[in-house]
């Protein structure tokens, strides 16, 4: 995505973007990105001058502004459950009962898909003296004595990346163009990233996968009913068969790790392959979707897979634009895990058929 500045184009990039709605908060300012182009002429950003009468904040449950006056008793900011480890519970509280007196709202009207920022600010007090205010990221901002980097106590939208502490100017405000809603339909893929510490590497649990007919196809539920799956019925002459070790489910792919550089311990994991995957049918192992990529090598950096796992999904998305126009996008989302995972791994077991036979 691009935004333009008065004299320069501004890359921003959602690369940490999970699915759902992108906001403001998904964005980053991408320095290291390379632009063709300057804005000049018409094409260049405006700048607007706003005289308001600022209003004060008001929000559910704000304590009354005189004494001896009767308070909304829906909300009570007092009788908030937090811990020692919830600093930003403990934040807004504190800003709602001690210093919401202090706080103004002017409004500015923006267009979407913008980026802005204040120039500047100017109050006039009612003796008519002129006050300028300086940009709080400015005022709050320290020097980190040993590495002379500019260091922040409180950040709040704003964008990574931003250069405004080098430019000594306000940061940037991103007004992206968001929905305030869609239609979401079913998942048509979704795989699960877990980890097994008992079998000491990753799977890529691949739970549904996209029919012929485009409709969800879940993967255990058509192995389990397939005449290719193992069977338990009893057999009559009590033949016993003898495993040294159980093979996880087809639909589990191993995902082993892989050094990124002989010369570093920094690891990815790699789709692998099952050595039992070689008795069975190809219509049944691996992935069969196109989440895990199965038309060549797949990798994952380690730190995606955490130990509470993940949940990668693909599903239509379905929205009508502010013009009545309608957009149908397929969607990618990541969700957290749960936990970790056990392909049921056992050694040393007796079977009443021969193992993979479906008869």
């Amino acid at each position: 995505m691009f935004a333009q500045d008065r004299d320069e184009l501004i890359a921003l990039r959602a690369q940490a973007h999970q699915g759902g709605m992108l906001d403001w908060h998904s964005f980053d300012v991408d320095p290291d990105a390379a632009l063709s182009s300057t804005p000049t002429g018409s094409d260049r950003g405006s700048s607007t001058e706003v005289t308001a009468i600022a209003a004060p904040v008001r929000f559910a449950g704000m304590p009354a502004s005189r004494w001896w006056e009767f308070e909304d008793g829906e909300v009570n900011l007092g009788d908030l459950d937090a811990g020692p480890a919830d600093l930003a519970r403990l934040a807004v509280a504190e800003f709602a009962t001690v210093y919401n007196d202090d706080w103004f709202v002017v409004p500015v009207r923006v267009q979407r898909s913008s980026l802005v920022r204040v120039e500047e600010l100017t109050i006039i007090d009612t003796f008519g003296e002129k006050h300028t205010i300086r940009p709080a990221s400015l005022i709050d901002s320290r020097r980190d004595a040993e590495s002379s980097d500019e260091t922040r106590a409180w950040r709040f939208f704003e964008l990574d990346g931003d250069p405004h502490h080098a430019q000594k100017r306000a940061p940037w405000l991103l007004v992206p163009p968001s929905l305030a809603s869609t239609l979401h339909g079913p998942q048509l893929e979704r795989v699960a990233l877990a980890r097994d510490e008992d079998a000491n590497l990753a799977w890529a649990i691949e739970r549904i996968v996209e029919g012929p007919l485009g409709r969800p196809i879940d993967r255990a539920s058509t192995w389990a009913g397939n005449d290719r799956a193992p069977s338990s019925q009893h057999r009559a002459d009590a033949t016993w068969w003898y495993e040294l070790e159980t093979p996880p489910p087809p639909w589990w792919i191993p995902l082993v790790p892989e050094r990124q550089d002989p010369t570093t311990e920094q690891v990815r994991l790699r789709r692998a392959r099952m050595a039992t995957w070689d008795g069975q049918d190809p219509r049944d192992i691996g992935p069969k979707g196109t989440l895990l990529e199965p038309g060549g090598p797949f990798f994952v950096y380690e730190e995606e897979v955490p130990r509470s796992g993940a949940t990668v999904s693909r599903s239509w998305q379905w929205a009508r634009w502010q013009d009545g126009s309608a957009h149908l996008w397929l969607q990618r989302s990541k969700q957290n895990g749960h936990g970790e995972r056990s392909a049921g791994l056992r050694w040393d077991v007796l079977h009443d058929s021969p193992p993979g036979d479906g008869s």
